[in-house]
């Protein structure tokens, strides 16, 4: 069984997991430094998130893809959570092929920094909205 039952738990993990690092403003510097857009389509559930730092600060949308994006990444919902979790390797994840990658891989492994800040939030923000500490905002 997939851990995300539909799009809206997903993004609302990933939309209080940015407000999150928003907060902290060195959190997204490098990624904001790079000046890039990124497209993240995952399957199971069907998402698009795209990341946007040619903006400051760094924009976030949830469920479209508009404009063109200097990079686009797929992978199953299951495998960016595993990734997050720390229980999946972000560079075995590229490496293997798990993560398709669209656009430049040497921008790809830019992202190193954007996934390590992602991965100190994103626990505690599953367990915060699981809790009902927080609520769901989408």
């Amino acid at each position: 069984m997939p851990v995300y039952q539909n799009p809206q738990q997903f993004y609302a993990v990933l939309e209080e997991g940015f407000r999150r690092m928003a907060a902290d403003p060195q959190a997204l510097a490098d990624f904001q430094r790079r000046r890039m857009a990124v497209a993240l389509h995952t399957s199971d559930p069907e998402t698009v998130t795209v990341i946007d730092s040619r903006v400051n600060p760094t924009q976030v949308s949830y469920g479209v893809a508009a404009g063109k994006s200097d990079l686009a990444l797929k992978m199953p919902t299951d495998l960016l959570h595993a990734i997050l979790m720390k229980e999946a390797g972000v560079r075995q994840s590229f490496t293997s092929g798990a993560v398709q990658v669209t656009g430049s891989i040497f921008r790809a492994l830019q992202l190193a920094d954007l996934f390590h800040q992602i991965q100190r939030v994103y626990p505690q923000v599953r367990q915060d909205l699981a809790a009902g500490k927080v609520e769901a905002r989408l």
